[in-house]
């Protein structure tokens, strides 16, 4: 039998809300570890995001610190809800904690129960997300979340829901996590695929010896020993006028057109001035290099003056997607980091001169191909495996919001769920 019997709420009337605040981060009286047992665990926005339950804080406040900004001490089971950056993020506080300004603490009264509380505060989610992108402060306030209304039955059904929603949401969690869990087991097995085929080949009689390259410190004998010199030269060809096709390199995809990619860091009014691509060029992203950001091109274009280009010597006969594979395998993105330059690695730089003294170990081009040919097939199957378990994960994540969304609005019937 479905449920009628629902009325309204609205959670400045049925809610204490409160807002947190940060004492002055110059004062270290103020301030204590999170473990500290003197102080008041203080919870941030990056202490929830991602959880369900608060246990612990990365920062404490003394009892001076508390007093400073009058500061709110919530008990387990009040709701927090993130009001800036990450809107909309929910969890429940399992001790006892004070919070910043970001997040407001939530605590219903009797006659609405905590978790329905939560479940109704999903929902609404991108309703709040609405609201933060039409207010120039990109945030929301109390007082926004205080008008919101809601659906309220009585007390025993809101328990109903939520022991239902726990059950069946729960189920779904578990689902992605598994999926998720995959897909991170298959990355790992793809770059295990390509970092043993283009370090050792595909021959597993061959003799292994050193290769001058720490990260891979063997391959097959009659492998040439080489530097990256002794392969490509710096392109220093740069467009005229602008017209050719701006690519990006991303350490995900390699090199593809900027077109077909949904990118919104700033771009040039001109690409006057950009390196200029060739098919079979490598070019790498002197800035992300310690990323594996860099390709080997199959298509003509210009990248940013930023980007290293560095083209095959003429007489030079390779296979681009051996290389491809190659510099883009986990030891020599390590070995390009060793060689970068910067003081922490986000500021990391692989200039060319560096770039191109560089050891590297050379298949001859039979085999070269035959490398190629072996990881595009390998490669590509787990790929499949990589999208149908980021497939299940997506239709596990709707249903899982469809779900709240039906049970905390009466669209469906929980009478009888066990």
């Amino acid at each position: 039998m479905k449920l009628t019997s629902w009325g309204r709420g609205r959670m400045k009337w049925d809610t204490k809300m409160v807002a947190g605040g940060t004492p002055p981060t110059s004062d270290d009286s103020f301030w204590l570890d999170g473990d500290d047992p003197q102080g008041v665990p203080f919870v941030a926005i990056s202490d929830m995001s991602r959880r369900t339950s608060v246990r612990e804080a990365a920062k404490s406040l003394s009892s001076a610190g508390m007093r400073s900004r009058n500061m709110p001490v919530g008990s387990p089971g009040t709701l927090l809800l993130a009001m800036y950056a990450s809107v909309g993020e929910l969890a429940f506080l399992d001790i006892e904690a004070t919070w910043n300004q970001a997040i407001l603490g939530i605590t219903p009264c009797d006659s609405v129960d905590p978790r329905f509380l939560g479940y109704v505060l999903a929902d609404m989610k991108q309703d709040l997300l609405r609201d933060v992108r039409s207010n120039t402060q990109d945030n929301l306030n109390a007082g926004q979340i205080g008008d919101l209304w809601f659906q309220k039955p009585s007390i025993q059904i809101q328990r109903q829901i939520a022991d239902f929603l726990d059950l069946e949401i729960a189920s779904i969690d578990n689902l992605m996590v598994q999926q998720k869990r995959l897909v991170d087991l298959l990355r790992e097995r793809r770059s295990t695929v390509i970092d043993r085929a283009v370090w050792n080949g595909l021959d597993s009689d061959s003799e292994l010896t050193p290769t001058g390259i720490g990260p891979a410190p063997i391959a097959p004998s009659h492998w040439l020993r080489l530097r990256n010199k002794n392969i490509f030269s710096e392109a220093a060809n740069l467009s005229e006028d602008g017209s050719e096709e701006l690519l990006t390199v991303s350490h995900l995809t390699g090199i593809t057109p900027r077109s077909e990619k949904n990118v919104n860091m700033f771009e040039a009014e001109s690409n006057v001035g950009y390196r200029v691509v060739q098919p079979r060029d490598l070019v790498i992203n002197t800035m992300w290099a310690w990323m594996g950001a860099l390709g080997v091109s199959s298509i003509n274009g210009v990248v940013s003056p930023a980007y290293g280009v560095y083209r095959p010597h003429s007489d030079l006969d390779f296979d681009p997607k051996y290389f491809g594979y190659l510099y883009r395998s986990r030891p020599y993105i390590v070995e390009m980091t060793r060689h970068s330059r910067g003081i922490w690695s986000s500021r990391f730089r692989l200039y060319p001169e560096v770039f191109l003294r560089l050891n590297i170990v050379v298949p001859p081009v039979n085999e070269q191909q035959q490398i190629a040919a072996h990881l595009d097939e390998q490669t590509a199957k787990i790929d499949r495996l990589i999208a149908e378990a980021k497939k299940i994960v997506e239709l596990a994540n709707e249903r899982r919001a469809a779900l709240i969304t039906a049970a905390v609005t009466d669209k469906i019937d929980i009478s009888g769920a066990a």
